[in-house]
């Protein structure tokens, strides 16, 4: 006779989930939080803001300890709202007689329903009374003596992973890092640089370099084996400044959208990612290659891809001459059909560059007012070139 396996978890009366109050559904619009109908956060740098019923704002700071974790939330005066004590993998061992908010261990948002526990990683859910992810990581198969369920290798005191995934490079020296992985849905941007261990995996995360201008800076989208799509082996430069003085051309005013469309493909002075934005071909070219192109709003590094950098320009361009997002769109489609010779809308990684582009051109207002009276159609700018 066999008789089922039975995993017994042993909690303290703390860490067990309290049976939660009926569920209310919690939907997240950016950084904007509503419970039911009502808007219940607006999550900032470093906590987040409530509103009384009258619509007046009060802040909530936040203070963590070395992984991440919420400890304590204070008010705008710096009384204590909240705190919190964790055991290794997230299970609250204390906390404060009221919960004001769910971010929690490792600053992630704590769901609870009756007797179930679980953090939001974005590309996983843990599971932190079971201490493990719910879910297989995506890029188990370079890791094979880790189990792909793991968190933190086993050992979340030394390590974190705020992300369920994050973008891995490893720093080669002077200046430059080597990708070695990524994970596309964990909604962070940084690029963390990763060092071996004592067993030679590359699982001891450290600073973070910069944050890449989409989340598929360095990710094709194009590749048909999708364990293929992240560009690892190619290299960053931080010190590669050919994307800012690129950039800042295409944003001058002697780039006018039919100078830059049939300049932008097939190793034209436009396609930046063969060129470097000159007229001179790139021997032995990386469309993946890497250089900051500038500040992000938190003051880090904006680092970008030579083929993002390309796509951020026909945005840039697109949106420079008043033309729509829809319309931008449907046009760079309609480019690509023609290019390959059947309808074909172009590829996520190209789509999320060149969106990026048109809004930070069209966040300019004072820029943007000044050209909207350039404002060019869709059918006259497909009639030009289709």
């Amino acid at each position: 006779m066999t008789y089922p396996l039975v995993l017994m978890v042993q909690t303290s009366p703390q860490a067990r989930t309290p049976q939660s109050a009926p569920h209310i559904e919690r939907r997240h619009c950016g950084n904007i939080i509503y419970s039911g109908p009502a808007l219940s956060q607006i999550l900032i740098d470093g906590g987040y803001i409530t509103l009384d019923s009258s619509g007046n704002p009060s802040y909530h700071f936040y203070v963590q300890d070395h992984q991440g974790n919420n400890r304590l939330v204070l008010s705008a005066s710096g009384g204590v709202e909240e705190v919190n004590s964790y055991y290794p993998y997230g299970g609250l061992m204390s906390m404060s007689t009221a919960s004001t908010q769910r971010f929690k261990y490792n600053g992630k948002e704590l769901n609870q329903h009756s007797y179930m526990m679980w953090y939001d990683y974005g590309a996983r859910q843990s599971a932190p009374l079971l201490g493990r992810f719910t879910s297989m990581d995506q890029l188990c198969e370079s890791y094979y003596p880790i189990s792909p369920y793991a968190y933190c290798v086993g050992n979340p005191v030394r390590f974190v992973d705020p992300d369920g995934k994050s973008t891995w490079v490893k720093n080669i020296g002077n200046g430059k890092y080597e990708i070695i992985g990524g994970n596309l849905y964990d909604n962070d941007r940084n690029i963390y640089v990763y060092s071996l261990d004592k067993d030679g995996n590359y699982s001891i995360r450290g600073r973070s370099i910069g944050q890449t201008t989409s989340m598929t800076s360095f990710y094709n989208s194009d590749k048909e084996d999708e364990g293929k799509r992240w560009q690892r082996g190619s290299i960053i430069d931080m010190k590669d400044v050919s994307g800012k003085i690129f950039l800042r051309k295409i944003l001058s005013p002697e780039v006018t959208l039919f100078d830059y469309i049939p300049n932008a493909r097939n190793g034209k002075p436009y396609d930046f990612k063969i060129t470097n934005g000159t007229n001179n071909i790139i021997d032995n070219i990386d469309f993946y290659r890497g250089m900051p192109i500038g500040k992000s709003t938190n003051g880090q590094a904006l680092i970008s891809s030579a083929r993002d950098i390309g796509n951020i320009a026909a945005g840039i361009v697109a949106a420079k001459h008043g033309i729509s997002w829809i319309a931008a769109r449907c046009a760079f489609d309609a480019y690509q059909s023609k290019s390959v010779g059947h309808i074909e809308r172009e590829g996520m990684s190209t789509r999320n560059a060149q969106y990026y582009g048109w809004s930070m051109m069209h966040s300019h207002s004072s820029t943007y007012s000044k050209i909207k009276n350039l404002r060019i159609s869709l059918v006259n700018f497909i009639n030009k070139f289709f």
